[in-house]
């Protein structure tokens, strides 16, 4: 057993080593002697440990040797506490720290850059790292830990092990570009977009899941022409006129404005979809990704 009497790693200190009869032997003695790096003199701080020696009879050179090599892994031991106590510190006090994001690359673009650019001018020193994934691969890098949490939009029935809070409201819908302008003043039902060639996202994709759900409650089989696994690729190709292509409409803000693409209005509505948060427990979250959280919830209320 040992017990450290100093305040920090590299203060004087005293070794004190049991005796044959348990007493303590004082340094200097003919048992274990205490040691200071520095001074090679034992001081005022208390190191107790017992067993060390066998005895009085025990070599005071060889004490003195093992009384240096205690000392040597005490005083690395509380270095490194140090080093880790300042990193909790600077966590807490968010002058450090690291926030791990998984997100789409177009929910970056579309939603999260403005909050990144207002968290990082009030905290400059945290790191953000963002992992672009189908949602179904980031729940798997949430599950082991490599990411602190998600935001996407969620799925139409949540039956999993996550918890969610919803920031808002997204609305899938129909684009396409001037080659089919006649259908723009026209509400077309499910069986006459059958008509045309569909643009639709690849697998794994929560938005072509939500709309494979729609085409079942609606007994409709579309034939898509193409499957692209960017939102941003399927948008592109919209643009030249490849097809008619399925998006989340908070995405084409600017390209509807100025009327590049246009919304074709379908009957029934597809329905509009909660996005947000997806993580397993608040508890688990270092203080930078807390206060990111707490940032975005008070935004969107």
């Amino acid at each position: 057993r040992f017990r450290y009497g100093g305040r920090a790693a590299g203060a004087d200190t005293e070794f004190l080593c049991a005796g044959s009869r348990g007493k303590s032997i004082h340094a200097g003695s003919t048992g274990c002697a205490g040691y200071d790096r520095r001074s090679g003199k034992s001081g005022r701080k208390a190191v107790q440990y017992a067993g060390l020696c066998d005895g009085v009879d025990q070599d005071e050179g060889q004490c003195r040797y093992q009384g240096r090599v205690v000392y040597e892994d005490i005083e690395n031991a509380l270095q490194l506490f140090q080093i880790a106590e300042k990193k909790i510190r600077a966590d807490n006090e968010l002058l450090s720290g690291k926030i791990r994001i998984g997100i789409s690359t177009t929910l970056t673009k579309t939603f999260l850059i403005p909050y990144i650019r207002k968290f990082h001018t009030k905290y400059p020193n945290i790191i953000f790292e963002i992992s672009t994934d189908p949602t179904s691969t980031l729940k798997t890098l949430l599950k082991k830990g490599k990411i602190d949490f998600i935001i996407a939009k969620f799925p139409s029935n949540i039956k999993d092990e996550f918890h969610y809070k919803k920031l808002g409201e997204m609305q899938d819908t129909f684009i396409a570009n001037q080659e089919y302008k006649d259908l723009a003043s026209k509400t077309l039902t499910l069986k006459d977009l059958a008509n045309f060639p569909i643009l639709l996202q690849k697998q794994p994709s929560s938005s072509r899941d939500c709309f494979e759900n729609y085409c079942r409650e609606n007994q409709t089989k579309l034939k898509t022409v193409m499957e692209i696994a960017s939102s941003n690729l399927l948008i592109d190709f919209a643009k030249i006129g490849y097809g008619i292509g399925l998006v989340t409409k908070e995405y084409v803000k600017k390209e509807l404005e100025n009327h590049e693409l246009f919304e074709i209005n379908i009957t029934p509505k597809i329905s509009r979809r909660d996005f947000g948060i997806i993580h397993f427990n608040y508890q688990y979250l270092n203080k930078a990704s807390i206060e990111f959280l707490k940032m975005l919830d008070e935004e969107k209320q």
